[in-house]
């Protein structure tokens, strides 16, 4: 076996201070094991001379397992509950397919623990059409070895892609590397058709979840969601940033959703480059979205930050995530070559920039083509000089609408570096609660919103203003704390409009004004647009809308019963409410009773119809 580079540094230059396509992926089902496939069970109570095929003849080691050769469908199941000191390696004489896969998983209640020590937890070399489920892989620690917990890589000639991996339902701990790898070098060799799912990665040296190649665009739909990276604190040693979350590197299409990243890189040393919780480099078609990522730090001078498209990031989007309390940006655009084409929309940001001067909102390098709309930033000042908005030299043809930008105690709203090019301010909000209204553009600075639109030309559509500059009134800044669970970012309730908002119908309607696709929802899940106008931040206020009343004049011929009660029918849509109602003139209408329409058609009966007068009756859906 080949052995393979112990880490290929994602490669990031931010200095200090300073129609796109969607990628979908289909959940896997775990097929069952297809006829003539073997399982094969291990446990402490076993040998490795048995034949390992019950669990009364089964294998002691996983070392056992790793000199056995597998086919598609066979089963490597270890007992739950129980500690196997060593290592699985399976490769390229072990493959399966996606429909026909070499599972590595537990059997009975619970899950089997994989210690490894300073060796890799799990290697598949050249392999795939695998899944490993249901396993804890616990390295020596952070400090010891250089492996990975569980990886696999690639060199196969001819650009291969090797189908079908996925790693769900495992935790991954104490590595000197990566918690789970997979990398790829050999020119556009990788693998395509990833699941990482419900993957828990702490306390590993250099970053939590990775996928890595030779050249850009290497690997093909990656998918991982529903994963925590937490507490893998960086190696203070090492040249290149350590100590990430979740971080996708040279894939072509991709999505990263409902995961969690947090308390990572505080033992980052270097200067040039540093850590994030979650982010992509050399990517194409990425997707990174519903995801919370906060306290993650530096300690050098770059980095640290929530989410950031970096180099030589295409297309991609960032939307829908909750970023707070970082030392770096909250959301950082930053390139040294080519990042084109990224959208930065429906997000939040609280506190972020804590340190060395990054803002909430970030770009730096050749950042070209982008649209940074809608997103609600939150900042309170504090040693470390946040910004709300932060443009470094080099970003151009970049959109940024909608947005509210709400600071305190004196933290600069916008900055915006001299040497940018073709940039459009319009339809936001600048807000300085309780102190000074303060913009740096380019060389000068600015105390009133009036007087830098007047000088920098921003916030007009050709001579109409836009924007504002007032309190966008929103529900609590400041206090939307810890999830800690991105299933739960709609109840993050502080960001939201309080009623009587002036963000409420004062943005603009990016697809009527400027052919651009806002997307078809807000960071809460309201549908898009809700009223005449849009809304200016990341909430969109639901407008009430009265459900249409149907009356009910031909449903079906009243019925006179014997007991003077009046009966009729209705047919309408199962499974909604109905109130009937009741009127004696066609313009009072009361009240009847609230009906379920379980099976689309309501039978109802009117006790009170006794009285002589004339009654009339209608059905309003709720």
């Amino acid at each position: 076996m080949m052995a393979y580079p112990l880490l290929k540094h994602p490669m990031r230059f931010c200095l200090r201070g300073g129609s796109v396509a969607f990628f979908l992926f289909a959940a896997f089902l775990f097929p069952a094991p297809q006829s003539g496939a073997t399982t094969y069970y291990i446990n402490t109570a076993g040998d490795d001379s048995n034949n390992g095929l019950t669990t009364n003849s089964a294998w002691r080691t996983p070392a056992r397992a790793s000199r056995m050769s597998f086919s598609a469908g066979d089963e490597i199941l270890f007992a739950a509950g129980e500690t196997f000191d060593g290592k699985i390696s399976l490769d390229s004489g072990d493959r399966g397919t996606a429909s026909n896969p070499i599972t590595v998983s537990s059997y009975g209640e619970g899950r089997a623990i994989i210690s490894s020590g300073t060796d890799n937890g799990f290697y598949a070399y050249n392999s795939a059409g695998i899944i490993v489920s249901n396993i804890n892989f616990i390295g020596a620690g952070a400090g010891a070895g250089n492996k990975d917990g569980v990886a696999f890589y690639c060199d196969l000639p001819g650009d291969v892609k090797l189908a079908s991996v996925v790693v769900e339902n495992v935790e991954v701990s104490g590595f000197g590397n990566s918690g789970l790898s997979i990398g790829s070098w050999n020119n556009l060799a990788g693998f395509r058709d990833v699941r990482i799912a419900n993957v828990v990665a702490h306390d590993n040296l250099h970053m939590g979840i990775f996928t890595w190649a030779q050249v850009p665009d290497a690997h093909q739909n990656i998918y991982i969601g529903h994963c925590v990276s937490s507490n893998n604190f960086g190696n203070p040693l090492s040249s290149g940033n350590t100590g990430n979350g979740i971080v996708l590197g040279d894939v072509s299409g991709g999505t990263i959703e409902r995961c969690v990243a947090h308390d990572n890189g505080k033992n980052n040393l270097t200067t040039w480059e540093g850590p994030v919780g979650i982010w992509t480099y050399d990517s194409r078609n990425v997707v990174i979205q519903f995801n919370e990522s906060y306290s993650n730090h530096t300690a050098g001078s770059t980095d640290g930050g929530g989410f950031d498209l970096d180099i030589g990031v295409r297309n991609s989007i960032m939307q829908y995530n909750y970023s707070h309390d970082n030392d770096g940006a909250g959301y950082l655009l930053c390139s040294v070559g080519v990042n084109d084409g990224n959208i930065v929309r429906y997000n939040i940001s609280q506190n972020d920039g804590r340190k060395n001067g990054y803002s909430a909102i970030q770009s730096w390098g050749n950042v070209s083509n982008a649209e940074i709309h809608n997103n609600t930033v939150f900042v309170s000042q504090n040693a470390g000089g946040p910004r709300a908005l932060y443009l470094g030299s080099g970003t151009s043809n970049t959109r940024i609408r909608n947005n509210i930008f709400y600071t305190t105690g004196g933290a600069r709203i916008v900055d915006v570096a001299s040497g940018q090019t073709t940039l459009f301010f319009q339809g936001n909000c600048y807000y300085a609660g309780g102190s000074a209204f303060n913009i740096r553009w380019k060389s000068s600075s600015y105390s009133t919103f009036d007087a830098w639109r007047l000088s920098s030309g921003q916030e007009l559509i050709n001579t109409t203003k836009t924007g504002l500059s007032t309190d966008p009134k929103l529900t609590a800044p400041g206090s939307g704390g810890v999830l800690n669970n991105a299933d739960l970012l709609h109840t993050l309730k502080a960001y939201q409009l309080q009623t009587g908002s002036p963000m409420t119908e004062a943005g603009l309607k990016l697809d009527t004004l400027f052919a651009e696709n806002p997307g078809t929802r807000d960071f809460y899940g309201t549908t898009l647009w809700q009223g005449s106008g849009a809304d200016i931040g990341s909430y969109e206020r639901p407008v009430a809308v009265s459900a249409p009343v149907v009356p009910v004049t031909q449903i079906s011929s009243p019925t006179l019963l014997a007991n003077g009660n009046m009966s009729f029918t209705v047919t309408g849509v199962a499974g909604t409410i109905n109130v009937v109602q009741v009127s004696s003139d066609l313009v009072v209408w009361s009240a009847l009773a609230n009906i379920v329409n379980v099976t689309g058609t309501i039978q109802f009966t009117d006790t009170a119809s006794k009285t002589g007068a004339p009654r009339f009756y209608r059905i309003q859906q709720l």
